[in-house]
């Protein structure tokens, strides 16, 4: 093999792996930056959802409070207007269990509320997980789909190394013609 073909071989199959290697570390890198992208915003999301999730237990909390002082206010002022009227007996008894079940029922719609909104927060939490999941496996899947490995790499410096030691050939005939020329 002439030198020049040997070098031109030994330079392109150089470039060709040199090359391969920085377009596989620029596909990684631009895979972990989106990656970390998506990371990030899921976090935030996720601690929007779990600030909701206290606002609303929060919000339930001082919804049973006043619904309780309401209800002992309420049951106060008809045990004062009942003693007032001088009703007595099973009546009595009726117009307090109506107060009691009105409180009761206030209580269970404050609470079904409630465990609506967390159950419609973890909903959304799943969702988020599911969608950044899928979006990761994208970007990964782009990034492996644009490095090359394996026997890939190999036909790639095959390649360039045909290609210099190709040129190689033709700078050696142009450089015996020119040294014969003379």
């Amino acid at each position: 093999m002439e030198p020049f073909m040997l070098g031109g071989a030994i330079l392109g199959g150089g470039l060709s792996a040199l090359g391969i290697g920085s377009s596989n570390k620029a596909a990684l890198q631009a895979y972990k930056a989106q990656a970390k992208a998506l990371i990030t915003s899921y976090n935030y999301g996720l601690t929007n959802l779990r600030t909701q999730g206290r606002s609303a237990f929060e919000e339930a909390a001082r919804e049973l409070q006043k619904n309780t002082i309401n209800s002992m206010k309420n049951q106060s002022m008809v045990e004062a207007a009942l003693s007032e009227t001088g009703v007595e007996g099973r009546s009595q008894d009726r117009v307090m269990r109506d107060v009691r079940g009105y409180d009761a029922m206030t209580r269970v719609s404050i609470k079904e509320n409630f465990e609506r909104q967390t159950y419609n927060l973890k909903q959304d939490a799943e969702s988020m997980y599911q969608s950044t999941k899928s979006q990761l496996n994208a970007a990964r899947s782009q990034a492996q789909s644009q490095m090359t490995g394996g026997f890939g790499s190999v036909l790639k410096v095959a390649q360039g190394a045909i290609s210099g030691a190709m040129l190689g050939s033709e700078v050696s005939k142009m450089y015996s013609s020119i040294t014969q020329g003379t």
